[in-house]
């Protein structure tokens, strides 16, 4: 299977790793179908995002999505382009330690969801942030891919010239009926 992504022109803004505040700890971005794997998922698939806060007390924590071009530039689509449904949301599950030396607030969320859908494959992070999405406390990166078309290569001994040197390659290339190649530059890359 070949895999396809789409990727525009880039702005000049590039993903930039930070780290955590101080009361963050155990920060983990996991595939819940191969938890030894990258984060990295078919289009359709979740991943769980969980991490500790030590403050006691909970936190009104939101998160969003932001999409990347190859280079991890941020992308020129807008949100309502590559997401289908809300753009942020509360994270839906916190659980209080139980029974430790050091109380802390565990937070989880398992997305994209039903309330929020990726539509584009390519490169994403996800941001957790309180008030400003412009000030996340936690970004993590993460690939979203989807099977698009299938290549069959063959290889063939040219029987005008030498074997040792000359070799003919024949593809066929199946594509997707669903599949829009009208910016191809821009759309297929190996």
């Amino acid at each position: 299977s070949l895999l396809l992504f789409q990727y525009p022109q880039a702005r000049s803004q590039a993903f930039q790793a930070f780290t955590p505040p101080e009361n963050i700890k155990t920060v983990r971005l996991i595939n819940p179908a191969d938890t030894s794997a990258a984060p990295t998922i078919q289009k359709g698939e979740s991943l769980i995002l969980s991490f500790d806060d030590l403050r006691t007390n909970p936190q009104a924590y939101r998160y969003t999505l932001i999409r990347y071009d190859r280079d991890w530039k941020v992308s020129k689509l807008f949100q309502s382009e590559y997401i289908r449904g809300v753009h942020s949301a509360y994270l839906p599950e916190r659980e209080p330690s139980r029974q430790t030396n050091l109380p802390y607030q565990h937070y989880q969320v398992r997305f994209p969801g039903e309330n929020m859908q990726i539509r584009v494959s390519g490169n994403y992070s996800i941001r957790i942030f309180l008030k400003d999405r412009k000030k996340p406390l936690i970004e993590r990166r993460f690939c979203v891919y989807e099977t698009g078309s299938q290549i069959a290569l063959k290889f063939e001994k040219d029987l005008s010239a030498s074997l040792m040197t000359h070799q003919q390659l024949s593809a066929r290339a199946t594509l997707k009926p669903t599949l829009n190649l009208s910016q191809n530059s821009q759309n297929v890359y190996a």
